[in-house]
């Protein structure tokens, strides 16, 4: 559980000594890791009231963008869920014209072989008419 904004963490690490180290030594190295070791911003215990509510405000605004970055990706995604819906249907669609079309062939080039006469099937789409000639 992330801690209050009013809280602070103390991080404590346990560093183990090499052997054959004298205290005095393992003071230094211990002293020298401290000084290379950098705490967050707003995990130090001088920060004053006024600095941290600071604090809060920024990660605030922080995470106000992220939600409206997260929300415009949503809507992207959903426009694309839809374009990709209606690909699918419209593809479906055409599938169907085509299986209609197949049918009428079939059916028309028997009556044609038969009477010796040339069928032309023709069908509008969007303002596009489509000939078929068997």
């Amino acid at each position: 559980m992330p801690p209050s904004p009013g809280s602070l963490i103390l991080t404590l690490e346990r560093l183990e000594t090499e052997e054959g180290e004298t205290e005095e030594e393992e003071e230094d190295r211990m002293e020298h890791r401290g000084s290379q070791l950098e705490e967050h911003r707003y995990n130090k215990n001088s920060l004053s009231k006024e600095q941290l509510e600071a604090i809060v405000i920024e990660l605030q605004k922080k995470v106000k963008v992220l939600q409206q970055r997260h929300r415009r990706h949503l809507d992207k995604l959903v426009g694309l869920e839809n374009t990709v819906n209606q690909l699918r249907h419209n593809n479906l669609l055409n599938e169907e014209r085509l299986h209609l079309l197949e049918r009428a062939c079939i059916q028309t080039s028997a009556a044609v072989a038969e009477a010796g006469e040339t069928v032309a099937i023709i069908y509008e789409e969007d303002n596009t008419a489509y000939l078929y000639e068997g």
